[in-house]
């Protein structure tokens, strides 16, 4: 299926425009991408691989999408949608597709680029009419220069050069990161704490050479969680994820946890 927003060829040095006919996506200088049996395209380079399976690991893309299931990041979403509605979205990081998904879903245009494989095979398989890409954002971004309204990364990557090279002229970032209080009770239980780190600082410094900022807001709450949804919550955090001892549900009793995001938008 053709993409509504122009891609790039990944093959370093090229950047020539990239087309997708068929099973096939190719550029003018011949560099060309199969589509997969599951329906997706990767276009990671040999040596933009850190480890045979770069990324999120299936079962952590896997518990991330049953949060997303138990409604978890429907305030998020009700909080973006509106604020992008009808514009060219790249989701960078887009993970399992939840949030680009939606956004498509209420009528904006959407590429999803991700480095893990098992990620966007599990968003492809929910939205088949996204574009989504496997792809090392930190090598460049696989779209061509001034084709998005909206740069996406929801507690993904940041790359405020490449951000700007691909906005059009008036377009936005939208960068959320998680707050202070995000999952505080489930990394006090587990860690004995909840520490507070200043994210603010970096983010200003890394992003002032490029953007002004327009607008900055909380989305901020509880929720009920399930033992079983609070398991998938801390398993689908990076600490989670690399956790030698895994919490497990018939330890929990159901309880409050609080979601914390904190949304900058550049322009």
């Amino acid at each position: 299926m053709p993409s509504a927003i122009p891609l790039r060829c990944t093959v370093r040095g090229c950047g020539r425009e990239l087309v997708i006919e068929g099973s096939q996506a190719r550029c003018a200088a011949k560099h060309s991408f199969d589509r997969s049996r599951r329906g997706i395209f990767n276009l990671l380079q040999p040596q933009d691989k850190a480890s045979a399976n770069p990324g999120d690991s299936r079962e952590v893309v896997e518990a991330r999408r049953r949060t997303v299931d138990a409604g978890w990041v429907e305030p998020l979403r009700d909080a973006l949608v509106p604020r992008v509605v009808d514009q060219d979205v790249l989701d960078v990081g887009c993970g399992e597709g939840f949030v680009l998904g939606s956004l498509v879903a209420a009528g904006c245009r959407g590429v999803g680029v991700d480095l893990s494989t098992p990620a966007i095979e599990l968003a492809h398989r929910r939205w088949p009419k996204v574009q989504w890409l496997v792809v090392n954002a930190d090598r460049g971004l696989p779209v061509v220069t001034e084709s998005v309204d909206v740069v996406l990364s929801v507690t993904a990557r940041r790359q405020p050069e490449e951000f700007r090279r691909v906005l059009r002229p008036g377009g936005r970032v939208f960068l959320v990161v998680a707050g202070d209080e995000d999952l505080c009770e489930l990394r006090e239980g587990v860690l004995g704490r909840s520490t507070a780190k200043d994210r603010a600082s970096a983010i200003v410094q890394a992003f002032e050479p490029y953007f002004a900022l327009q607008e900055r807001f909380s989305v901020r709450g509880q929720r009920i969680a399930e033992p079983d949804v609070q398991v998938d919550l801390w398993a689908g955090t990076y600490r989670g994820a690399r956790a030698t001892q895994h919490m497990t549900a018939d330890r929990l009793l159901p309880r409050p946890i609080t979601f914390d995001w904190e949304v900058w938008v550049w322009a």
